[in-house]
């Protein structure tokens, strides 16, 4: 579960003009093969002041306390408000790979650069999948990923995603 980067599951009838032109601007992006920031943004469908302002409230979320920076109790405590597993609870693990100059804490500019970096991440593994580069990833082509990636829960994967009335997985 990660609020990192929105991917819903949802059943496409076909394009809008909006998403035709980020479609086409994805299979651009893909055939340099580079992804910018530019091209999250315009697959996000944000602005760079809303992304300021959402990943802003995800930092404010998480430090309650309204510090002006996140340490390992926060986070923890943010992760709990947010029902995350405790099993999927890795908060020293963040703190730490977050925490450029290892003080023990986050500050803002550490916790944006690290979702820069995830979200990025994120997007190139979307752009990767979505062979088609149409915005959408298809059971198809998820399960040819899973192939790929030797993942032993492929076998799994028609039976739990094609027998559903869902056709694909949108990013938007």
């Amino acid at each position: 579960m990660s609020p990192l980067f929105p991917v819903f599951a949802t059943l496409r009838l076909g394009p809008t003009t909006a998403e035709a032109q980020i479609w086409n601007w994805n299979a651009r992006m893909s055939r340099d093969g580079v992804v910018s920031m530019d091209h999250l943004l315009v697959a996000l469908g944000e602005t760079k002041e809303e992304r300021e302002v959402r990943i802003r409230s995800l930092f404010n979320f998480f430090d309650a306390a309204n510090n002006g920076y996140l340490d390992v109790a926060q986070i923890e405590a943010g992760l709990s408000a947010l029902q995350i597993p405790p099993e999927y609870k890795y908060a020293r693990e963040l703190c730490d790979v977050c925490d450029a100059n290892s003080d023990g804490r986050v500050e803002y500019h550490e916790f944006r650069r690290y979702m820069d970096d995830k979200e990025l991440e994120l997007y190139r593994i979307f752009q990767a999948i979505d062979v088609e580069h149409d915005g959408n990833i298809i059971p198809e082509e998820l399960y040819e990923a899973l192939l790929k990636a030797g993942s032993a829960f492929y076998l799994g994967f028609r039976r739990l995603f094609c027998s559903s009335n869902e056709t694909s997985f949108y990013i938007g």
